[in-house]
């Protein structure tokens, strides 16, 4: 799905909830740790809008290849999507990532020197310690936690998305490729706390594209859930699926947006 662009400045992801299951069973505050949690995102809409800078945009859903992906390899659809599901995380496998495509302007596209951004409206991040008292500030809850405690990005340029023609075309990126500030993922903690200023993701010069992509930080999630170890609504049964596993869910608090850097 290709949308255009008007009005607001900003990537946004809205009116979503990731769902973060636990096996409910008597350790069920460690089950986070095995292989068969899994986090579950849907995340309805994803506005780019701003004719100064973004053309258009599509979404892109994980691909996995028929025998299997190759570890620090992302692979997705080369058929746009009309939802921006991250789908179910597990620690040992991929196939939750979403892949945004930004088509800029011409005006942006001759810019020496453009940055991506990403804002979020969070007041803490949920693993964040106490110093005097080193208990978690904010315990989860059943509804309405962060989801920027447990998203990290990815950026790339055209040139490091290849497209792939097998039985099925899908586009391929390695993690290693990122032209991400500092080449590591990017997220909104830092030293266990919610980071003050908007993180730049990465920065373009002359480009017609951007790429991202929209992960789970795995390191994030564990640092919550250890810091939850106790919390009764880890093992709540309220939100309970046909399969016995129960959810906690987090609302989408995050958007991105470009901006030309000054000279």
């Amino acid at each position: 799905m290709k949308q255009n662009n008007n009005n607001i400045f900003k990537f946004l992801v809205a009116a979503s909830m990731i769902l973060v299951n636990v096996l409910t069973c008597t350790f069920a505050t460690f089950a986070w740790f095995s292989s068969s949690t899994q986090v579950d995102n849907s995340a309805d809409h994803l506005i780019a809008s701003h004719d100064t800078y973004i053309q258009s945009y599509e979404v892109f859903p994980y691909y996995t290849l028929p025998s299997g992906n190759v570890v620090g390899t992302y692979t997705f659809s080369t058929t746009a999507t009309t939802t921006t599901d991250l789908g179910k995380f597990s620690l040992i496998s991929s196939g939750y990532q979403i892949m945004i495509k930004v088509e800029l302007t011409d005006y942006a596209a001759s810019l020496v020197s453009l940055n991506l951004y990403s804002h979020t409206s969070a007041s803490l991040f949920l693993g964040e310690l106490d110093p005097i008292t080193n208990q978690v500030k904010q315990l989860l809850v059943l509804n309405g936690n962060s989801l920027s405690s447990v998203v990290c990005f990815y950026a790339f340029t055209s040139d490091k998305v290849a497209t792939i023609t097998d039985v099925t075309s899908y586009y391929s990126v390695n993690l290693s490729d990122t032209c991400n500030v500092g080449g590591n993922a990017i997220n909104f903690v830092s030293d266990n706390k919610l980071v003050t200023a908007d993180p730049v993701i990465a920065n373009y010069s002359n480009s017609r594209y951007i790429y991202f992509v929209i992960d789970y930080d795995k390191d994030l999630i564990n640092a919550i859930y250890a810091a939850n170890i106790g919390n009764p609504v880890i093992s709540d049964t309220t939100n309970m699926d046909e399969y016995g596993n129960s959810y906690i869910s987090y609302n989408s608090d995050f958007y991105f947006y470009i901006k030309k850097v000054d000279s």
